[in-house]
Formats: structure tokens, C-alpha cells, sequence
């Protein structure tokens, strides 16, 4: 319990100090309160989005290959505006591509092997051979973490 208090502890002094300020980045609208948020010029806000995306974009396109076929097909290079990343924009299939029945016959194996190939990036995950459970398996790969 004690870990629980001292994350809503950090929460409230983060909150308390954004309150009032403009946000530097997109974290910041997490802290910040509902009046702040909508107050915030949306020229100020576009402009935190195009450099999150930006951001994200650059650290994240060698890593996701799905990603980095996208913007290869689409001759997307680096992120100029937001609209330049609607062409990367994944459908569903890509995000949830794995067959039910992996969840359905508890075989967590195959799963992990699903998730440490792309278009998942982290690659530090044990043996799922072990585990009897869905909450096992997740509590194993929340705590290799």
C-alpha cells in the first residue's frame, strides 16, 4: 500500500505544480487540470502534438517494423505536420493479430512468441511454458519488466 500512496503523493505534487502553467509537452495535459486543458490555445497544444509525434516517429521507426514498412510504402522519412502521419496509421489487424484460440487453450508460449515479434518491440520476456493462467502470464511478463 505503501508504493500506492506515494504514487497518488507524486501524482498531487505534480499536479499542484502544472496548475496554472502551460504545458511543455503531452504529459503535461495529464496533470493538468480540466479548465487548464481547454484553455490552452489549440495552436499550443497542435504544436506539442507535432513534436510528440516527431518524437515518437523517430525513436520508434527502427524499432516497429510494421512502422517502418509503413513509412517506406508511404515514403515517409520524418514527420513535418500532423497530417503526414495519418498515412501511418495501422488497421486493427496489426495490433490484434493473434488467434483467439492462443487465449482461449491457455497456450502462453505461442502468445509470447506472438508478442516479441513484431510489431511489439520489448524483447525481454522468460518462458511462458510455466504458466497455467492469463493472469499468470501477465503478472510473469509485468514483472520482467
Amino acid at each position: 500500500m505503501a508504493e500506492a500512496s506515494t504514487i497518488l503523493a507524486d501524482n498531487k505534487r505534480r499536479v499542484l505544480s502544472q496548475r496554472g502553467k502551460s504545458p511543455r509537452d503531452a504529459v503535461d495535459f495529464i496533470y493538468m487540470s480540466t479548465d487548464d486543458a481547454f484553455d490552452t490555445p489549440f495552436e499550443e497544444i497542435e504544436a506539442i502534438q507535432l513534436a510528440t509525434l516527431k518524437a515518437r516517429f523517430e525513436t520508434q521507426m527502427e524499432k516497429i517494423a510494421p512502422l517502418r514498412q509503413l513509412a517506406t510504402q508511404q515514403n515517409i522519412r520524418r514527420i513535418d505536420r500532423l497530417e503526414d502521419a495519418a498515412a501511418l496509421l495501422f488497421g486493427p489487424k496489426v495490433f490484434k493479430s493473434y488467434p483467439l484460440s492462443l487465449l482461449e487453450g491457455n497456450h502462453f508460449e505461442k502468445l509470447t512468441q506472438w508478442i516479441v515479434s513484431p510489431p511489439m518491440t520489448c524483447r525481454r520476456w522468460m518462458s511462458a511454458a510455466a504458466i497455467p493462467s492469463m493472469r499468470g502470464w501477465i503478472v510473469s511478463r509485468a514483472s520482467r519488466r
